[in-house]
């Protein structure tokens, strides 16, 4: 009896053995084998020889990893004249492992991690699609987001568009899962939130669907006894303002909104055109959110993501970034903690337009990477250098600003317990 693993993902102890057979009684025969570095399909090759006859035959064995894929982004500020050495993670499966260095003459934005993450996120549902891209709309604004190619970026976004189609119901709004026919009414504000940016930038978007979403914001916010400062913003943005709808909630009920309420509404009236109307709404208004559990329940909320769609909508109204609220966004964003698709994408959404992906000044470095030495001279630029495996040495004659990201599943146990409010244990038999 012989085995042998077609792509060499297993190794076998012994690849053969012979077998007697007595009174014709079946045998069970184990051959050891070990899983190497690496994942994948394995294809395992089985032959049987004996007595004048032969038989063979193949089983596929899907092999994946014991931990999760993770991303690790580190900033660093190399001071002139000095060196900064920087090293790859050195135990991780064959092929996964992808990392790149930044130098930047500018503070950069170390949000690497939040929009891959996105990118790679396994579910799906109207919020979580959306969310997931979203944010890739204006990844072209950062000039030190270099991780994914533009082709990747387009591919990625028709596909949201393509599956959101999926979502639609006969009201016109998205339903939370592809399949139900009752519209999810937060989910259906979002994903048109995504649908008309997306237009505006040149994406096609089928024009039954986006009327099919205007007709459904239409009937909310002229019919709905909640929140509808999002659907009437939307609107505005889409460039069919609900005027009547919004003249009656600022004279009859703007007491009575809350802090986010109160900016998208004004918001709306500056997308529609009144800018002395919106800077009247929010005139000494707090950037503070105040909104309950109960909404952040209903719109998959957070305070985070309300910070972002204040941060959003005071450069509408002002045509600038409060520097308060961006150092909130950004903070949260740069950090590991663990943020709902819904905080991250629309922290992600706020925090990228604020960027204009112009950089003012000038780098002179030297960097060795694996042995391989470069010269890199910036001027109103950024530069990328491939580090997946390995070290790097960064010398810089000008105070430089460096970013290191890398990607890929480690090995073994080499990933540390942690747990933040809920625990899980697992094991392996």
């Amino acid at each position: 009896v012989n085995v042998a693993s077609q792509n060499g993902i297993i190794k076998f102890k012994t690849n053969s053995q012979s077998v007697k057979f007595k009174n014709k009684q079946s045998q069970n025969i184990i051959f050891e084998g070990k899983v190497e570095n690496e994942v994948g399909i394995e294809n395992i090759l089985l032959s049987v020889s004996g007595d004048g006859a032969s038989f063979k035959d193949s089983v596929e064995i899907d092999i994946k990893p014991i931990n999760p894929y993770i991303n690790t982004s580190t900033n660093y500020v190399l001071q002139a004249g000095k060196k900064l050495e920087i090293n790859a993670p050195q135990d991780f499966i064959k092929g996964s492992n992808k990392g790149f260095i930044t130098l930047s003459p500018n503070p950069i934005l170390n949000i690497n991690h939040r929009v891959k993450w996105l990118m790679q996120y396994p579910y799906g549902c109207i919020e979580q699609t959306t969310s997931s891209v979203m944010p890739q709309l204006y990844l072209d604004k950062l000039s030190t987001f270099k991780g994914i190619d533009k082709k990747r970026i387009i591919e990625n976004i028709n596909a949201g568009i393509s599956r959101i189609g999926g979502f639609v119901t006969p009201s016109g709004g998205f339903a939370y899962w592809q399949g139900e026919s009752k519209p999810d009414e937060w989910g259906t504000h979002y994903a048109g939130h995504f649908l008309i940016l997306a237009k505006d930038l040149g994406y096609y978007v089928p024009d039954s669907i986006l009327r099919g979403w205007v007709a459904y914001e239409r009937n909310f916010v002229r019919s709905t006894s909640q929140s509808k400062t999002y659907s009437l913003f939307l609107l505005a943005l889409a460039r069919e303002p609900e005027i009547p709808v919004m003249n009656a909630l600022y004279e009859n009920g703007l007491k009575g909104l809350n802090v986010v309420d109160k900016w998208l509404l004004g918001a709306a009236y500056k997308l529609a055109g009144f800018e002395e109307q919106a800077k009247k709404i929010v005139k000494d208004i707090s950037i503070v959110p105040d909104s309950t559990k109960n909404f952040y329940e209903y719109s998959y909320g957070s305070k985070l993501r309300d910070e972002a769609m204040i941060l959003q909508s005071h450069q509408i109204i002002y045509g600038a970034v409060n520097e308060a609220l961006f150092n909130n966004v950004l903070r949260a964003l740069e950090s590991n903690d663990w943020l709902s698709t819904q905080s991250t994408g629309y922290g992600l959404l706020s925090l990228i337009n604020t960027q204009n992906g112009d950089i003012n000044g000038t780098i002179q470095a030297k960097v060795s990477a694996n042995g391989a030495n470069s010269d890199i001279k910036l001027s109103n630029d950024s530069a990328q250098i491939p580090l997946d495996f390995g070290k790097a040495i960064i010398e810089s004659k000008s105070q430089a600003y460096v970013n290191f990201s890398w990607e890929g599943i480690p090995m073994g146990d080499s990933l540390k317990p942690m747990a933040k409010k809920i625990r899980i244990e697992r094991a392996f038999f």
